[in-house]
């Protein structure tokens, strides 16, 4: 956890809530006292009402973390325990055995702390980082560790192992590079697979593959220009069919397949096959953290619509024809590719219905099995202590569980005046503060952005009404983009941490009873005085930090570019710790600025009208997929000028309840940063989950609406000297990396 700034402490909280439940208790025990008759006594015990209690579980890098939430969406407490992790180079790896021991760990403390009984649980959701898990056809680890260490069975997210896979991908020039932003990180999957759209313009039938075949600027014109007049055609007439034809020439009952940052595999999965060739005939299920979690509670092996889109090659449309199912069990996978798993040499994962990655897929928060089993909920020999049967939800990625958890936490008072509901939405970017940094948009159009990954879906259908009906890997209805930052609050620690000064210092901090980041802030707020400086963001003029200690993730994507640090000097001292902490603070901030201006660049969201709105994305995409740049650049302009942009920001994660961390951010950036009411939006988000399986709510967005509040809101200094200074020291940033390029092909015609 990360951060000085709280919004009230779960120590405020947690004695009300023990107050109500020790009266409850007490109102039984008087009934059971009195000289009633047994079966009076026990109709008054059973009128006694009964708390009904959400769970979220989040197993993030470094913690599992439980919290408990009522049906308000008001958290009753919360509590974490560590996870032990090995990093060894560019491996990085954990236990799943010592996962689970921590989130029962965690959930056991977190119900000890909030005084909630087990039984009062109705619904639990698990969250997790994109991690990878290895297990045997019992259940047991298989390692995925040059060491052999059985524990080992977890490749963590942030493992950067598959570098060289990652660039043997890029190297390829795939056309379905277009849905990761144009190139893939060793974090993520590669994203390849199969197109085949029929274009049908005036000059005739241009079959896409995979397999690009050449194709004239003037053909793509023309095929644009009579989806346009279609377009306008059926926006003037309203007629509800337009000659079977919609976009770029569908029949109007048409469901397709598009490509995705999904339509890969885990990079991860080439490098285990060619590096430990034992393991990977020992594994009978690969799976992501969040996926096992759900797994382990339930033993149901439905993997989540979120990690199969955004994580595998998952082909999310098929599940439309499946809205309505109640038992997940009946909710086969139809959306895997087998030829394209043979083609990549993987043919074996499909084996056996496709029992290692998947047989079924649901939607987020569909119930699983028949909810937690009696091995995974008894009290002890370190289980959860909860009750068997209670509802558990599939499974989300964490950063998408944190975007759930606040995505509706803006005032109503507050939302684009005249925009409605499903629309105001658009305008807004989730920030998911923690370790790494995610940034997640919605929009109700596909957006291709250079360097951001996405746009994520679970499927499209047309029907003989014009209408289409698009369920993101997030929030339904909507198309998910994301960028990121793949290290934020792991950069901060490694900045502090590594300073000279820093065991004193830290050591003053606890003796003062706060935080490092607490004391640090305090430190700064002294050395404005001290100094003379106009405000405290001044302090960093002659400080300049490029924050890519661990690659580039959004918008540039290069997970070869470094961290740079100009500025320093001799000094050493604690003073000299806190100027390179808001350095630091200030450079994750502009990484930020870059993201959202270069989502905005490219047309985040457009209102033109759902027809036209899905000619001008299928549009780019075609420029994209024939490798037009320069065309693809200026339609992206266009769009971005009609269309209307994100200028609302909603932070969550530890390092939200930093106070100078969010107000460096809102400067920076100069839009109002929302934080929720809660401040473990990403536990929230997972209990959404568990309240949509107990059927606590009709759908995942109703939960959201319903459960999710809004809590302070931070806006940019009003004064113009803050917003020049950081002008200029952004303009320094973007520089940082151009001159680092540069170097970089200095050293290349070095050392050929």
């Amino acid at each position: 956890m990360y951060g000085g700034a709280t919004h009230g402490s779960d120590s405020e909280r947690t004695p009300l809530i023990g107050q109500r439940h020790n009266r409850d208790r007490l109102i039984f025990a008087r009934t059971r006292s009195t000289s009633a008759p047994a079966s009076v006594a026990a109709r008054m015990a059973v009128s006694v009402p009964r708390r009904s209690v959400l769970l979220g579980v989040d197993v993030g890098t470094g913690s599992a973390r439980a919290g408990l939430f009522d049906e308000k969406g008001k958290l009753l407490g919360f509590a974490s325990s560590p996870i032990q992790i090995w990093k060894e180079g560019d491996c990085i790896e954990q236990s799943s055995t010592d996962i689970w021991n921590a989130v029962c760990t965690s959930v056991k403390s977190a119900c000890s702390l909030a005084n909630v009984d087990g039984k009062e649980v109705v619904g639990i959701g698990f969250a997790a980082t994109c991690s990878l898990v290895a297990i045997d056809d019992d259940g047991s680890p298989v390692t995925v560790s040059w060491s052999g260490d059985s524990r080992r069975n977890v490749i963590v997210w942030m493992d950067h192992r598959a570098v060289k896979q990652a660039e043997k991908i890029n190297a390829s020039k795939s056309p379905v590079l277009l849905y990761c932003g144009g190139s893939v990180s060793p974090e993520m999957e590669p994203p390849k697979g199969h197109i085949l759209n029929v274009v049908k313009g005036f000059e005739g039938d241009v079959e896409r593959s995979s397999q690009r075949s050449p194709i004239k600027v003037y053909t793509v014109v023309s095929v644009l220009w009579k989806n346009i007049q279609i377009a306008v055609g059926w926006r003037m007439s309203h007629r509800p069919q337009l000659d079977g034809h919609l976009g770029i020439g569908l029949s109007d009952t048409q469901e397709i397949a598009l490509p995705h940052k999904g339509d890969a595999i885990k990079l991860e999965l080439l490098w285990v096959k060619e590096n430990l060739k034992e393991s990977w005939s020992m594994a009978f299920r690969w799976m992501d953290l969040s996926d096992w979690l759900s797994y382990r509670a339930t033993g149901d092996d439905t993997r989540s619509l979120c990690t199969t889109v955004c994580k595998w090659t998952y082909l999310g449309h098929a599940h439309l024809e499946q809205l309505n199912e109640k038992d997940s069990r009946d909710m086969e996978a139809c959306g895997w590719d087998d030829e394209f798993w043979e083609e990549i040499g993987l043919g074996d994962l499909i084996d056996g219905h496709h029992a290692k990655i998947g047989r079924s897929v649901a939607f987020p928060g569909h119930p699983l099995g028949s909810g937690l089993t009696p091995a995974a909920a008894k009290a002890r020999n370190f289980e959860l202590g909860l009750r068997a049967g209670t509802p558990v939800g599939t499974s989300l990625i964490d950063a998408h569980a944190g975007g759930v958890g606040v995505m509706e936490s803006v005032p109503a008072s507050d939302s684009k005046s005249g925009a409605a509901d499903d629309e105001g939405i658009c305008h807004r970017m989730v920030l998911v503060c923690g370790t790494s940094t995610c940034h997640m948009a919605v929009s109700r159009s596909k957006l291709f952005i250079p360097g951001v990954w996405g746009p994520f879906w679970s499927g499209i259908r047309v029907d003989n009404a014009f209408a289409a009906f698009v369920f993101s890997a997030m929030v339904p209805h909507y198309w998910l983009t994301e960028g990121g930052q793949s290290a934020t609050g792991a950069l901060l620690d490694y900045i502090v941490e590594n300073h000279i000064a820093f065991p004193h210092f830290a050591n003053r901090a606890a003796s003062q009873g706060t935080t490092v980041f607490g004391l640090l802030n305090k430190m700064l707020e002294s050395m404005v005085q001290e100094r003379n400086s106009p405000f405290l963001s001044a302090l960093t003029k002659d400080l300049h930090i490029l924050p890519d200690f661990h690659g580039n993730r959004s918008p540039v994507g290069d997970p070869l570019s470094k961290g740079m640090v100009c500025g320093l000097t001799l000094d050493a001292s604690e003073k000299q710790l806190a100027l390179l902490y808001l350095a630091t603070v200030q450079a994750i901030a502009y990484g930020t600025r870059h993201i959202v201006q270069h989502c905005n660049a490219h047309g985040h969201k457009v209102c033109l009208g759902s027809a036209i709105e899905r000619v001008c994305e299928n549009a780019l995409s075609l420029l994209y997929v024939y490798q037009m740049p320069m065309l693809a650049s200026i339609f992206s302009f266009v769009l971005s000028v009609m269309g209307s942009k994100i200028d609302t920001l909603i932070a969550c994660g530890g390092l939200s309840k930093n106070s100078l961390y969010i107000q460096e951010h809102a400067d920076i950036i100069g839009y109002p940063i929302y934080l929720p009411r809660e401040n473990e939006s990403v536990l929230l988000g997972a209990a959404i989950l568990g309240a949509v399986a107990a059927k606590k709510f009709p759908s995942l967005h109703e939960a959201m609406k319903a459960l999710s509040a809004p809590g302070q809101v931070i806006y940019p200094s009003k004064d113009p000297n803050v917003k020049k200074y950081h002008d200029a020291k952004y303009k320094i940033f973007r520089d940082l990396h151009e001159k680092q390029l540069s170097y970089r092909s200095i050293m290349a015609e070095a050392l050929p």
